[in-house]
């Protein structure tokens, strides 16, 4: 029997629930979900290919190992943020002791800057922590706008409005009038955590 795929608008603290009672496919969901995440954090640090790759399993062995400590599931974006910040931080310390050293030391002479404090400018870190909080926002909206709104902008590829429409019960024509008053909702909740 094949594993089932974890649709998109499954929300995080269901996600979770589901992990902490051994399901492999919301396991894989959760990572899916965060993995441009914590790849974004930790080659912003400045970390190499392999030792991006060796971060992100350390921050999801880390997860995985402490999720049912996790007392507020809604705190999970900024949980595994500080983790693979941390995680990104103790890889480079673990590589600052070694030849890269004498690089660093030429181009930071006082040894003050932190590797994400100065971002390369291709760096896609915003834009996954800032996608990381509209998924949250969208979790905390009625189930209607948060399926229209995740199959609208996440899903791949994304269906036609007659679809959409059809997998939402509803009218063609109330779509468009529907799809305003979640995206209205969508923007008090990132307001309130000053997006």
């Amino acid at each position: 029997m094949g594993r089932r795929a974890e649709p998109a608008e499954t929300p995080d603290h269901e996600l979770i629930r589901r992990c902490l009672e051994g399901d492999e496919a919301a396991w894989g969901g959760l990572v899916r979900r965060y993995a441009n995440l914590v790849y974004a954090l930790a080659s912003r640090a400045g970390l190499s290919d392999d030792e991006v790759a060796d971060t992100f399993q350390d921050v999801f062995t880390i997860v995985w190992r402490n999720l049912d400590l996790l007392s507020d599931s809604g705190a999970f974006p900024g949980w595994i943020s500080t983790i693979a910040r941390r995680e990104a931080w103790r890889s480079s310390r673990r590589r600052s002791r070694t030849s890269d050293r004498e690089r660093r030391a030429a181009s930071d002479p006082t040894g003050s800057a932190m590797p994400w404090q100065s971002p390369r400018p291709d760096e896609p870190i915003e834009r996954a922590e800032r996608t990381a909080q509209v998924r949250h926002a969208v979790e905390r909206l009625d189930e209607r706008c948060r399926a229209m709104l995740t199959m609208l902008f996440w899903e791949e590829p994304t269906p036609a409005y007659d679809k959409v429409a059809e997998r939402l019960g509803m009218p063609l024509g109330s779509l468009g009038p529907t799809r305003g008053r979640c995206l209205e909702k969508l923007r008090e909740r990132l307001e309130e955590v000053g997006f």
